[in-house]
């Protein structure tokens, strides 16, 4: 929903937003300050998407769907807990890998564990993407069967040699 001027009206469907958070929502939230089923009141101007330089970046964004962007609106939590209750347990189990790894794994390892395992690039810094680039190894960090299977796999080896055979029941269903 779009309200300007009093007036309300359906909102576009894709709006792309680029947005700072707020400080009192990143220092109750921590890390990760917007989540699934969160409902944000976004304060700002909308605008219609543009070429910018050479690249056609208005025809980018609409290939995807995306008509209208916001630059640093004021956000503000309306509601949080709002979706579909098993997206928000799964996005949590996410959240909590993302914690640990975080907790137990240093930079830059951490960063790159958190992006092959659940996905979030965020961490990831520029210099280190760069660096992924340059050597042709930025398709290692694309999550992948393959990336979590050999990290189950050794899980499973460690837990071998730590547990012994019979601690490990696994049942795996392939495709």
């Amino acid at each position: 929903m779009v309200e300007i001027d009093g007036q309300s009206s359906e909102a576009p469907k894709v709006i792309l937003v680029t947005a700072t958070v707020p400080p009192k929502l990143a220092g109750e939230r921590g890390r990760q300050p917007f989540r699934y089923g969160d409902r944000l009141k976004l304060t700002g101007v909308l605008q219609a998407t543009g070429a910018e330089g050479e690249y056609d970046y208005a025809a980018y964004l609409a290939r995807q769907g995306v008509r209208s962007r916001m630059l640093f609106p004021k956000i503000a939590l309306v509601e949080a807990d709002q979706g579909v209750w098993f997206y928000r347990w799964l996005y949590s189990v996410r959240r909590s890998l993302v914690d640990s790894i975080a907790e137990v794994v240093p930079e830059p390892q951490a960063s790159v564990g958190q992006t092959m395992l659940v996905g979030l690039r965020s961490g990831i810094s520029d210099e280190l993407n760069e660096s992924f680039r340059r050597s042709g190894l930025t398709h290692i960090l694309a999550i992948s069967g393959m990336n979590i299977g050999i990290v189950l796999g050794l899980a499973i080896a460690v837990s071998r040699a730590l547990f012994g055979q019979e601690s490990l029941y696994l049942t795996c269903y392939c495709r």
